[in-house]
């Protein structure tokens, strides 16, 4: 499959539906391939109603050198506009993808600097890490709340001469933290991972695969903390529907 077909333009966003096994061959080419520095996020429904609002933050997400789709709210949104035609057959979700990341660093023994989440996170995090993935180096990590703009963090990052930097503080804290600091970083790989640090750690619960499956594994996490989540959901996924009927609509007007 060509890389044009697998780009998609949803509502400024590029969006790279490479197939999960095409992820290997992607971190094969750090750090003397075809990239400089390799720079992954994420868009599911919440980033598109977040960059509607924001041109700045738009344009943060379109200097990333990847942003893969997360979840089923922008695979059928995808469908819907009829972008392309080609590629998008499986639903891809970040939580799958930071495994296959993780799965990666591991089979070729890479370091990683983990930045993100509290501390008591982080240290179960790193400790899920030796045992499931005993191939990776952790070789530093530091907490998501805690001096992080510091030019002391950045020189541990850098010094630590990791492979890959894990970046999870939820949007669109991390995508504004990793632009203010991007010129600075010289870890060949950076990903944001949102969550998923809580989720490897267990202390927040992923869905269960039917939940998944149905695509509804945003519905589970809005049962799990409906006091943080109810705005993200019951009033944005509306407002993502509508920002989709209307880039509809453009695009029917042009035609």
């Amino acid at each position: 499959m060509s890389e044009q077909n697998n780009i998609f333009l949803l509502r400024g966003i590029k969006l790279s539906f490479k197939p999960y096994a095409e992820i290997d061959e992607l971190l094969k080419q750090q750090p003397n391939g075809k990239y400089e520095h390799i720079s992954i996020g994420y868009a599911n429904q919440y980033t598109i109603t977040l960059t509607s609002n924001s041109e700045n933050l738009k344009e943060i997400f379109t200097k990333f050198s990847f942003i893969f789709p997360d979840g089923i709210g922008v695979h059928t949104a995808v469908r819907f506009l009829k972008l392309n035609g080609v590629g998008y057959g499986c639903i891809q979700n970040a939580t799958d993808l930071n495994y296959k990341i993780l799965e990666f660093t591991h089979y070729h023994s890479k370091k990683m600097f983990v930045l993100g989440s509290t501390q008591m996170s982080m240290e179960k995090f790193i400790e899920n890490i030796r045992k499931s993935f005993p191939g990776i180096q952790i070789v530093g990590y530091h907490d998501g709340y805690n001096d992080i703009n510091s030019l002391d963090l950045i020189e541990q990052i850098n010094n630590s001469k990791a492979d890959i930097l894990i970046v999870g503080m939820g949007q669109p804290k991390q995508e504004l933290w990793y632009n203010h600091h991007r010129e600075q970083i010289s870890i060949p790989v950076t990903v944001m991972v949102g969550g998923f640090i809580d989720f490897f750690s267990g202390y927040k619960k992923r869905a269960p695969k039917i939940f998944r499956l149905a695509g509804l594994e945003w519905l589970f996490r809005l049962l799990q903390e409906p006091q943080r989540l109810w705005k993200r959901y019951l009033l944005g996924i509306p407002k993502f529907i509508i920002i989709i009927l209307k880039q509809r609509l453009i695009i029917w007007l042009k035609k």
